[in-house]
C-alpha cells in the first residue's frame, strides 16, 4: 500500500501516526538536542565537521581558487599572444572560469556560513521554525544566479505543526557474505493545510 502523502517520499516504508507520547523517563541527548523547556525545543543541524575540518577546507579551496585564477590568466595571455590553438584555449579558459566561480562560491560559503541551522519546535504557538542556509542547496540551479557575496544569508521557514506528518524510510544494502543491512530514518513531510499533498 503506498503512502497517503503524495508525491511519495523516496524509499518510503510506512506513514507514522501522530499522537502525544509522554514518559517519565529522561530523554538522552545525542548532542542534537540544543535546548528544551516547556515552551519549545531546538534541534541542531550542524553543517560542518568542526573547526579543524572547516579550516582545512578553507585552506585547500583557497589554493584551488588561486590556481584556477592563475591558469585562467595564463589562458587569456595565450589567447592574446598566440594564433595557433586559440579555440582550444578559449574553451579551456571558459571551463576554468566556470570552475573558478564554483570554487569561489564554495570558499565564501565555507568562510561565512553559520555553524548551525537549527530546527525549533514551539509548543505554545504550534509552529515549527526551520533555519536554513544557502549551502544546503549547493546542488540546485539557483547557485548560478545567486551572488556568492550573500553567503551569510539565513532564511527562516515557518510551518504549522498540524501540517507536518511523519514517514519512515528504509534503505537496504546486500552484504557480500549474504544477508542484508537495513537502515531506517524518520522524515517529516509538510502538507498543504487539511490535505495529504506534500509541499
Amino acid at each position: 500500500m503506498p503512502s497517503k502523502y503524495q508525491p511519495q517520499v523516496s524509499c518510503w516504508r510506512e506513514d507514522l501516526p501522530k499522537w502525544v507520547y509522554t514518559t517519565k523517563l529522561h530523554l538522552s541527548n545525542n548532542k542534537k538536542l540544543r535546548y528544551a523547556n516547556d515552551d519549545y525545543c531546538e534541534f541542531s543541524r550542524r553543517l560542518g565537521g568542526g573547526y579543524f575540518a572547516r579550516w582545512i577546507t578553507i585552506f585547500f579551496s583557497s589554493i584551488f581558487v588561486l590556481l584556477s585564477l592563475l591558469a585562467l590568466y595564463m589562458g587569456v595571455f595565450v589567447i592574446i599572444t598566440e594564433i595557433d590553438g586559440r579555440i582550444l584555449t578559449i574553451s579551456v579558459s571558459l571551463l576554468l572560469l566556470f570552475v573558478a566561480y564554483f570554487l569561489f562560491q564554495f570558499l565564501l560559503n565555507t568562510l561565512f556560513s553559520p555553524e548551525d541551522c537549527p530546527i525549533r519546535f514551539n509548543r505554545k504557538t504550534g509552529k515549527v521554525y526551520v533555519y536554513e542556509h544557502f549551502i544546503l542547496y549547493f546542488g540546485a540551479w539557483i547557485i548560478l544566479i545567486r551572488s556568492p557575496f550573500r553567503a551569510k544569508e539565513i532564511t527562516v521557514k515557518e510551518f504549522n505543526w498540524a501540517d507536518i506528518q511523519g514517514c519512515m524510510t528504509s534503505v537496504s544494502v546486500p552484504l557480500a557474505s549474504g544477508g542484508m543491512v537495513r537502515s531506517y530514518r524518520l522524515e517529516c513531510v509538510v502538507c498543504e493545510p487539511n490535505t495529504t499533498k506534500v509541499i
